[in-house]
């Protein structure tokens, strides 16, 4: 490929009028008529013009500086690497095909064993107690004076049940005073009985 910026002697980033200043400067110097016709004068003088019509329109410009820019970087990729020979070069080791899929297999085990593990967590948050339970915590609560319904309350807890923890909590408080309500009635009805 030509360098025009090159042919012209400037710079890759010149503007329009560094182009033209730099093309009357060498075609006066190298126009054929003025060097008696020499063969040397011409060539050079077509390579001028050449280069100045390409740089000159803005349109070829830009045409050019993509193909400038993609020939010479290649080619200065090419020359930095050319030290290395295709012997010297070493292509990276493929991977084992079983290696991966016992990777594959093993990250697929943990997700499934993640995801369920976060399943369980769910229902255990979201599980409530049922009325049995319920009701043999309020008897408990009340006869072994809400020491049952604590008991009951940290063991839930401890285990993730946190609704079945939290209707513990109110079961037993609700079963203790219920029956403190019924020892004041049982009371106050032996009182009234004379006993």
């Amino acid at each position: 490929m030509k360098n025009h910026y090159q042919t012209l002697g400037i710079e890759r980033a010149a503007l329009t009028d560094e182009i033209k200043q730099a093309y009357r400067k060498l075609a006066l110097k190298f126009h054929p008529d003025k060097n008696d016709g020499d063969k040397f004068f011409e060539e050079r003088f077509k390579q001028i013009q050449e280069a100045y019509e390409t740089l000159s329109d803005p349109y070829e410009k830009g045409r050019y500086d993509n193909e400038f820019d993609t020939f010479f970087f290649r080619k200065q990729t090419y020359q930095d690497n050319s030290h290395y020979t295709y012997q010297q070069k070493k292509e990276e080791p493929k991977p084992d095909p079983e290696v991966e899929r016992q990777k594959r297999e093993a990250k697929e085990r943990f997700e499934k064993a993640e995801a369920e593990k976060k399943r369980v967590r769910e229902i255990k948050r979201n599980t409530e107690l049922t009325f049995e339970d319920k009701a043999w915590i309020a008897i408990g609560s009340g006869f072994t004076v809400g020491i049952l319904g604590v008991v009951m309350f940290f063991k839930y807890l401890s285990e993730g049940y946190n609704k079945k923890s939290q209707q513990v909590c109110v079961v037993a408080i609700v079963g203790f005073v219920v029956l403190l309500i019924l020892s004041v009635l049982l009371q106050l009805g032996k009182s009234t009985n004379g006993y």
